[in-house]
């Protein structure tokens, strides 16, 4: 098995001679083979190990395992102790999503910082099977298609050459050590119900199943490899504008050709493939529809799509009285009224200081919301004012909102309130500008 590892290495070009590889092993069966390969490679190597801490003495007990067998060869050993429940709460991912971006964020930095030209991890042929069925089922283009890269940037999988079955035979012919991981056997995440459910029946069907696989996720390939090649005219259509995006739907071609090119453009942002048809049929819609990614929100509006990445738009920001600041959007002053002059200039407003509700507070537009702008008897919803100043769908929930108690007091940029506009009986005038540039 050492000579098709090393083969295996050689065809992709994964790594080179002369080469130091930081191998990524959490002790289970798979990463200790691997170990057991480069081992008796020519290859330089260091050992890399993260401990989530989410099966508490167990994984604890995987560390020193890990440790242990990289001290029987002397070896360079790294480890480092994540939080990722807390990281995962933090940043709204789900537990597996922020154990691998903890994970691949240390081994490039501790690739970087070493001196390693590679960061080997243990995927086979069976999880070439499991990643092409989880993306199948979520629905995916040719590049979900094609599955795990044997190399990824400085990520390499040298193991993409075996099954499953055959490290487990060689383990145990060998009698390599290695930690069982009790989540292994749960069916609480997709990639195990697939890998206990749905193979065992696709391999009765087909025994040569992994090896079938790995065959279409070549042809898969070698298709991104075409559309990549032949998008190059319509990557245009991709206007970029501030933090935003847009794309012309008149621009888009036909459906056909048109979903493909669409799912091309809006990939990049983590829109699925299965979005891409609605999408385009939003395009002869009505204004206002709305589609979302983990990073990104899409919406037609006046007959673009516009692309603009999410953001926390329920939380409010506490002012003070003096030198405000939100998020750097917003200088403010307190003034005499003879010194603050007839006309507050543009992006600036000037507010009845004796009229605040202190402290301010600043948060986003909600559904609701009404306001009385300046110059009008009454009230109006928001949204209808937003209508009115031509105000873009994708901008009205990032514009601020200044508060005085639980009223409107400014539409920022555009226009107060007038319970708080400053009349021939001002003593105090409050000055506030706001730098508009951050919503853009």
């Amino acid at each position: 098995m050492l000579e098709r590892f090393l083969k295996y290495i050689r065809e992709e070009d994964l790594c080179k001679g002369g080469d130091r590889v930081l191998l990524a092993v959490s002790g289970g069966m798979d990463s200790m083979f691997m170990y057991a390969l480069f081992s008796r490679s020519p290859f330089s190597f260091g050992i890399a190990h993260c401990n989530f801490g989410l099966r508490g003495e167990e994984s604890d007990e995987d560390q020193m395992f890990v440790k242990q067998e990289a001290g029987k060869s002397g070896v360079p050993f790294y480890t480092v102790r994540f939080k990722a429940l807390d990281y995962a709460r933090e940043h709204k991912l789900s537990t597996q999503m922020a154990a691998r971006q903890l994970r691949y964020d240390w081994f490039e930095t501790l690739r970087r910082e070493e001196g390693y030209q590679a960061i080997a991890v243990a995927h086979h042929l069976n999880d070439q099977v499991e990643t092409m069925l989880i993306n199948l089922v979520r629905g995916t283009g040719p590049a979900g298609l094609h599955g795990i890269l044997p190399k990824n940037g400085k990520i390499i999988r040298p193991l993409l050459c075996f099954t499953r079955e055959e490290i487990a035979a060689a383990v145990n012919r060998e009698a390599i050590p290695y930690r069982e991981e009790s989540s292994n056997a749960s069916d609480k995440y997709l990639r195990n119900r697939l890998r206990h459910q749905v193979v065992p029946v696709l391999k009765a069907l087909n025994p040569g199943l992994e090896h079938t696989f790995a065959a279409t996720a070549r042809h898969f390939l070698e298709a991104e490899q075409f559309i990549e090649h032949h998008m190059e005219p319509y990557r245009a259509l991709l206007q970029k504008e501030g933090e935003s995006f847009r794309i012309s739907c008149k621009a888009l071609p036909e459906p056909g050709m048109g979903e493909t090119i669409l799912y091309q453009l809006i990939k990049p942002f983590g829109f699925a493939a299965g979005q891409s048809r609605d999408i385009l049929n939003a395009c002869q819609s009505q204004p206002g529809k709305q589609f979302f990614s983990a990073t990104h929100q899409l919406i037609k509006d006046r007959g673009y799509l516009i692309i603009i990445p999410l953001q926390n738009t329920s939380g409010q920001g506490l002012l003070q009285n003096e030198a405000l600041s939100f998020e750097k959007m917003f200088e403010a002053e307190i003034l005499r009224a003879e010194d603050a002059g007839t006309s507050p200039g543009a992006g600036t407003a000037f507010l009845d200081y004796e009229k605040l509700q202190l402290p301010l507070t600043v948060r986003y537009w909600q559904d609701g919301d009404r306001f009385h702008p300046l110059g009008m008897k009454g009230s109006k919803k928001l949204s209808d004012f937003f209508v009115d100043q031509k105000i873009p769908l994708h901008l009205k929930g990032r514009i601020p909102l200044l508060l005085s108690g639980k009223e409107i007091a400014w539409v920022a940029g555009y226009r107060i309130a007038d319970p708080f506009k400053v009349t021939e009986g001002t003593k105090k005038v409050y000055r506030i500008k706001f730098n508009s540039r951050k919503i853009n």
